[in-house]
């Protein structure tokens, strides 16, 4: 079993911004392998889910409803609901140290200053899978917050969709092959 997370805030207000990119991949990720996918509340993890499988091995996506900060609770929660041991989560969040156009697959390490990531280390410890996908650095005369939460521009919503499309199947391929490797994605 796999549990794929994706990051991002609950509500219309967040919902095409560069911090939502994790709620955007699952709900891409989804559609790839079920285009009638439609994701369900499950209050007892407090998160919105969506099950399938991949090549046999059963696969829940959620996206937190907790906010980003609290995304580890939800994901705590998930852990112990669905049994699953946290070399098998898979956490997919927007990363501002990365250029937009790029992912980045790697297994362990710290948050690199994202407080989803901080939440869930708290809650379950390091050793998990992250996806980072690049919605590239601030402007310093904009605060990194409302860098993260202003909407995706317009001129950078194709190469976004394109790095989530190409992950995606990566991700899709690498759970195929039941060997996912540290990687770097253009």
């Amino acid at each position: 079993m796999k549990i794929i997370v994706g990051l991002g805030n609950p509500g219309e207000k967040y919902k095409n911004t560069r911090h939502n990119l994790g709620f955007i991949f699952v709900d891409k990720l989804a559609n790839k392998l079920d285009p009638r996918e439609k994701f369900v509340l499950n209050p007892k993890i407090k998160a919105e889910i969506f099950e399938t499988n991949i090549n046999q091995e059963k696969v829940i996506m959620i996206k937190p409803q907790t906010f980003m900060n609290s995304s580890g609770i939800a994901v705590k929660l998930a852990i112990n609901y669905f049994n699953c041991e946290t070399e098998n989560l898979i956490v997919v969040s927007d990363d501002t140290n990365l250029n937009i156009g790029q992912a980045r697959i790697r297994f362990g390490g710290e948050a690199g200053g994202h407080n989803g990531l901080k939440s869930i280390i708290n809650a379950v410890g390091e050793n998990f899978w992250r996806v980072r996908l690049g919605v590239g650095a601030s402007d310093p005369k904009i605060a990194l917050e409302d860098y993260v939460l202003s909407q995706i521009p317009e001129n950078d919503q194709t190469k976004i969709a394109d790095i989530v499309d190409k992950t995606a199947d990566e991700l899709i391929e690498s759970i195929i092959r039941n060997k996912i490797e540290n990687k770097t994605i253009s």
